[in-house]
């Protein structure tokens, strides 16, 4: 048996003639509740060859009225309107997301991002590039500038996002999905 980590992982492998079935890793543990703010939170990536970061700084300059709090790697040449916190353990974590409503994650390919996954779990708001069902998709710079306006301060009304991250992103979903595909036990 052929294990692989995102749906677009499968179909990849699928197109090369790799049956694979996927079994999701799971992310850092974020509380459930988490206070609540007005920023956008994004994930800088250190020299990753999918991150976007020209177009990333094109929707920052694009919105100075938008408060930006960047985790990951420590960029330079930032707008004021950006707060550079760098890597951030779990209680970091925590004191971050409860600063912003909506996670701006620009990427020229890639699966789930795992902070998306934590922060469509608390009811935050995802823009992302590659289609999902429970993320918002944005191709183009002033499209994730229109989505940034029109989500900025407001929780997510997608149940079924934080169902979904709640459910298969957890630590009870990955013995599941484990037992299911690798023991062959049925749910």
């Amino acid at each position: 048996r052929h294990l692989c980590v995102s749906e677009r992982l499968k179909i990849v492998l699928a197109k090369a003639g790799i049956e694979a079935e996927v079994l999701l890793d799971v992310p850092d543990d974020v509380p459930w509740r988490v206070p609540w703010g007005d920023g956008v939170l994004v994930y800088w990536y250190d020299k990753h060859p999918a991150f976007m970061e020209e177009e990333t700084r094109r929707v920052i300059a694009k919105c100075p009225d938008l408060k930006f709090h960047i985790i990951g790697a420590k960029p330079t040449g930032l707008p004021s309107n950006c707060v550079v916190h760098g890597w951030v353990d779990a209680e970091g974590k925590t004191e971050v997301f409860s600063k912003c409503s909506v996670l701006l994650d620009l990427l020229h390919w890639g699966g789930i991002p795992w902070t998306g996954v934590e922060l469509a779990r608390i009811g935050r708001r995802v823009v992302y590039t590659y289609p999902h069902p429970h993320f918002r998709c944005v191709s183009t710079v002033d499209e994730a500038v229109a989505v940034l306006r029109e989500c900025v301060g407001m929780k997510s009304d997608d149940d079924a996002a934080q169902y979904y991250c709640g459910e298969l992103y957890t630590v009870a979903g990955f013995v599941r999905a484990f037992e299911r595909i690798v023991m062959g036990r049925q749910e």
